[in-house]
């Protein structure tokens, strides 16, 4: 069952950063939107420390995060590569850190909130698990099945 302790996510990283691309300051928001176009890239938890290893999956958040988008988070250019955007290391370094702290922080705010839900609904949910029970019966329940004929004869001919 649920654990009720509390349960709450690290401080979010700060929603707009600001790196050096092509030689000038270029501020960085972390929208909504973006946000959900990012955290794909991090299917388990293992992903997290793993991105730090894997250039190219690192290049592609970078460009993702980097491409000019419109107000409403569309992409405003053709397709970019990480070739379109002049960096130093240490800059793409801190931009990958701040994508994966964001993308952290995301599925613990997800979660948190799932419990928290789970939580509130607990009387609601039992009651759901009762009756799905009635309807289909306990998964330690024996499944009743049609009996396939008389027992005492040979199904041989």
């Amino acid at each position: 069952m649920i654990n009720e302790t509390e349960t709450t996510a690290p401080k979010k990283a700060d929603d707009r950063l600001t790196i050096k691309v092509n030689g000038q300051d270029k501020e960085v928001f972390m929208s909504g939107g973006l946000i959900r176009t990012l955290v794909p890239h991090f299917a388990t938890f293992n992903d997290f420390a793993e991105i730090f290893s894997r250039p190219e999956e690192q290049n592609h958040l970078i460009v993702q995060t980097l491409k000019d988008r419109t107000a409403t988070g569309k992409p405003t250019s053709a397709a970019q590569t990480i070739d379109d955007f002049e960096m130093t290391m240490e800059d793409a370094d801190k931009l990958v850190a701040w994508v994966v702290e964001h993308a952290l922080h995301f599925f613990i705010e997800s979660v948190t909130k799932v419990k928290s839900l789970f939580v509130d609904n607990k009387e609601k949910i039992q009651g759901l698990v009762k009756l799905t029970e009635s309807f289909l019966g306990t998964q330690d329940s024996p499944v009743l099945s049609p009996s396939a004929g008389d027992s005492t004869q040979s199904q041989a001919t």
